[in-house]
C-alpha cells in the first residue's frame, strides 16, 4: 500500500466502509507513514466537528402542511399504471435484445469466417 491508494481509501476507512483485507492494508499503511496519519486525524476532527455542528434543517410547518394536502390517490394510481406498464415492457423488451444478440452474434461469425478464409486464399 502506497500514500496515493491510502488517499483515496482513508474515507471509506473512517466511514467503515472497507472490505477487512482493505482495511487491514490502510491501517498497516498508517502505522509506517505519518503523512497519512496525520491526514487520517485531520479528516477525522473535520468529520467529528461536521457531525456536532448539527446542520440539519428541517423544512417549515406551513410547506409540510402543503405538501400534507397533495391528494394521495394520484399517487398510487400513478404507482399502479408504472407496475402495469412495466410487466408489459419487459416481456416486450426481451425479444428486441435477444434479436439484437443475435445479429452481433452473427456479424462477428461473419466476420470470423471471412477473414479465416481470406488468410487461407492469401497463403
Amino acid at each position: 500500500m502506497n500514500c496515493s491508494k491510502t488517499e483515496i481509501l482513508i474515507h471509506a476507512l473512517l466511514d467503515n466502509e472497507l472490505a477487512t483485507s482493505h482495511a487491514i492494508d490502510v491501517e498497516a499503511h498508517l502505522r509506517t507513514c505519518a503523512a497519512c496519519s496525520e491526514n487520517l486525524a485531520a479528516f477525522a476532527t473535520t468529520r467529528k466537528a461536521v457531525i456536532q455542528a448539527d446542520l440539519m434543517e428541517f423544512a417549515p410547518t406551513s410547506l409540510r402542511k402543503r405538501l400534507q394536502l397533495v391528494p394521495s390517490p394520484i399517487v398510487g394510481a400513478t404507482v399502479a399504471v408504472a407496475a402495469a406498464n412495466s410487466r408489459c415492457l419487459s416481456q416486450r423488451s426481451f425479444a428486441p435484445g435477444l434479436l439484437l444478440g443475435v445479429a452481433v452474434s452473427a456479424a462477428v461469425a461473419a466476420t470470423i469466417l471471412l477473414a479465416s478464409s481470406l488468410s487461407w486464399i492469401i497463403k
